[in-house]
Parts: structure tokens; C-alpha cells; sequence
């Protein structure tokens, strides 16, 4: 199924569930999995430059919680944060970790456009289809 949230467009396999919750779409798996997308987008009609470094003060911030998000000392960093380069036209950050016990798999990926940035964490049992299905969703963002 195809979600779209501001300039964002993505697909979850069928089977997925979701609801809006506030500002947030929240989407759970057959497996248990969890996937909360929010995006913030920049409202009027401001002048280039404004509209970039605001845009870029989002983006920095919204690398900053990814980063603070799998900075809990329940965690364990995988994967430090990095730009992802798999699409050329979107700018994509991704960072992974796990639980201390190995039990649960947690990632983050922000992306930005012109005039929003996109933050997703998902959440699920550490296997390698829980894997699968992040990275899947990772290459099917789009940006509308």
C-alpha cells in the first residue's frame, strides 16, 4: 500500500496497518513491527534563502534525534548515522541499532525535500526479515 505524508511518498507490503495519530502515521506489521512517520514542512511563501536555511535547520535537528534516539542506553548503535545514497533525488540519513539483548531491531532514516523533512523510526523483532523489510521501505521513499 502507498502512504503519502507532505512531500513524501513511500509503500509498506500488504498486511500493514496504519492510523494517524496527531501529526504522526503510525503503521504496524503482521510481525509485530512498527513504522511512525512525521514530517514537518514549511508553511508561506518564504524568499529562497530563508526557505533553504530553514530547511537545513530542520534537517539538523531532525539528525540530531536520530542520533539522540539511538543514544538510550538500551540500545547498541549498529550502524552509526550516515547519509544514505540509494536515491540520488532525495537526501536520506540512516542510523541502526538493537536492544543490549539482541531481541529488538530499532533504525531511524530522515529524509528532506524542498520544503519538508521527513523522520521515521521502525521498530521490530532483530531478524533478518525485519531487516528486509526496513530496507524496503527505505528504497521506496519517494519524493512527490
Amino acid at each position: 500500500m502507498r502512504y503519502q505524508v507532505t512531500e513524501f511518498a513511500f509503500e509498506l507490503p500488504d498486511g500493514w496497518t496504519h492510523a494517524n495519530d496527531a501529526n504522526r502515521l503510525v503503521c504496524h506489521g503482521p510481525n509485530r513491527e512498527e513504522l511512525i512517520a512525521t514530517a514537518t514542512r514549511v508553511q508561506g511563501n518564504p524568499v529562497e534563502r530563508e526557505l533553504a536555511d530553514l530547511i537545513e535547520r530542520l534537517w539538523a535537528h531532525a539528525l540530531k534525534a536520530a542520533t539522540d534516539a539511538t543514544s538510550h542506553p538500551e540500545f547498541v548503535v549498529t550502524s552509526p548515522l550516515v547519509e544514505d545514497t540509494r536515491n540520488p533525488v532525495l537526501p536520506l540519513a540512516i542510523v541502526r541499532a538493537r536492544t543490549r539483548d539482541s531481541a529488538v531491531l530499532f533504525c531511524v532514516v530522515t529524509a528532506r525535500a524542498e520544503q519538508s523533512v521527513l523522520f521515521v523510526t521502525f521498530e521490530a523483532s532483530n531478524d533478518s526479515t525485519s531487516v528486509h523489510s526496513f530496507d524496503a521501505f527505505v528504497d521506496s521513499l519517494r519524493r512527490i
